[in-house]
């Protein structure tokens, strides 16, 4: 097995990096690929990741492709990618894709306890690539992260911790701002904190954007919650 390289980050959320300490490393467009795929889908076969950076070429020019691709990484970032046998995968002490998905599983399955997300959560997985290996990966850290950001900000929420619940509300809020879920718990913070117009403004933010976008009213839970203080004479006020 591969011993973590203590020197080496693999940045892929909000774009790609490589650091050797404080350093930034440059690696050249097929190295990069070569790296994100590794980091993305862990430790694969050599075969397998050729016909998978190269699904148009014969296995011996792709074979030929990957090996050329090796001896840049080789030189440009040893250390980097553990080779053993006919296995390929990334030899980093941090990964940042890995804290962020550790952080969202944990805290959907309850084992996370109050821990604040990590600072890179919400980022895109390498925004721009258009790899259609990318395609599964980034919609299942987009799904996860939202989830795992309302569950956190729920048990906030219960903790009386609203500032927190709020802030892990708001950026998914950010990362989907037509998901009902998240609009709705941010809205619920906001007026179980005391800030009523506040809630109220959001909830006809959300309405307006929601009709635009839907040409619908917002679901029956949305309006269940904001339905008492509307019925009290309460008026959600312009933004300032």
């Amino acid at each position: 097995m591969a011993h973590k390289n203590r020197e080496l980050a693999v940045q892929l959320l909000g774009g790609f990096g490589v650091r050797r300490g404080q350093r930034r490393l440059n690696l050249r467009p097929s190295a990069r690929r070569l790296v994100a795929l590794l980091a993305v889908e862990g430790a694969s076969a050599r075969s397998d990741v050729a016909a998978r950076l190269f699904e148009d070429h014969t296995f011996e020019r792709a074979s030929a492709n990957l090996r050329t691709i090796m001896w840049r990484v080789r030189k440009d970032a040893s250390g980097l990618i553990f080779e053993e046998a006919d296995g390929l995968w990334i030899d980093a002490d941090y990964v940042d894709l890995d804290e962020v998905l550790r952080w969202s599983q944990a805290t959907i399955q309850r084992e996370a306890s109050l821990a604040s997300p990590p600072p890179q959560i919400g980022r895109e997985l390498l925004p721009g690539w258009g790899e259609p290996w990318l395609v599964a990966p980034r919609e299942h850290l987009h799904m996860l992260q939202l989830h795992a950001l309302e569950a956190s900000a729920e048990r906030l929420l219960m903790a009386g911790r609203f500032g927190e619940a709020a802030a892990n509300a708001l950026c998914a809020v950010s990362m989907d701002n037509l998901r009902e879920t998240s609009n709705r718990l941010l809205i619920e913070i906001l007026i179980r904190e005391g800030n009523i117009a506040d809630g109220l403004r959001r909830y006809r933010e959300y309405e307006r954007m929601f009709s635009s976008e839907m040409n619908a009213k917002p679901g029956i839970a949305m309006q269940t919650l904001v339905a008492p203080l509307l019925a009290a004479g309460y008026i959600a006020p312009d933004r300032r």
